[in-house]
């Protein structure tokens, strides 16, 4: 409740707002399906607890880590570009039909839930790219040939198609 809700009920009757800066973050060292190599004693989570993130990989930054084992003063930056959304209702619209029909056409195979739908507008309403958007919502748990399956399906998420 506390990750999906924008309205908590504490213990002593209170309700509190959650602020519009709040961002919550966990970190993990496999997607939450199980063991892998190398992490071979992973649980798997379940779809409730797996739905509730946005996943995002992280890799090993090389060149900060060749900077700070170098003893060198400055690491060299990287910077995120935001999405340029030329309507952000259109795209948002475009982002809802997508997700249905990802969720129709793998018949529950994949995770696919209303906050797959309620996550991305809320991404896309932020500027995030839409391959991210995808990829962190949709594609978060899928294999490479699942992932291609889809997209032969249902095509890539495309911000202008609605």
């Amino acid at each position: 409740a506390l990750l999906s809700n924008l309205l908590y009920m504490f213990p002593d009757g209170r309700t509190v707002e959650r602020h519009a800066s709040t961002r919550f973050i966990a970190g993990a060292n496999t997607r939450g399906t199980g063991a892998v190599a190398g992490y071979t004693a992973r649980n798997r989570l379940d779809a409730a607890t797996l739905d509730r993130f946005a996943c995002i990989e992280l890799t090993y930054d090389w060149r900060m880590t060749e900077t700070l084992a170098l003893g060198q003063s400055s690491i060299p930056a990287q910077q995120w570009q935001p999405a340029t959304y030329a309507d952000k209702g259109k795209a948002a619209a475009a982002w809802s039909t997508w997700v249905q029909k990802v969720a129709a056409s793998t018949k529950g195979s994949v995770l696919i839930s209303p906050r797959a739908l309620m996550s991305g507008v809320r991404a896309i309403h932020a500027s995030i790219p839409p391959a991210e958007v995808a990829d962190a919502l949709v594609f978060k748990l899928v294999s490479t040939d699942t992932r291609k399956n889809i997209v032969t399906a249902c095509g890539e998420f495309n911000p202008e198609a609605a």
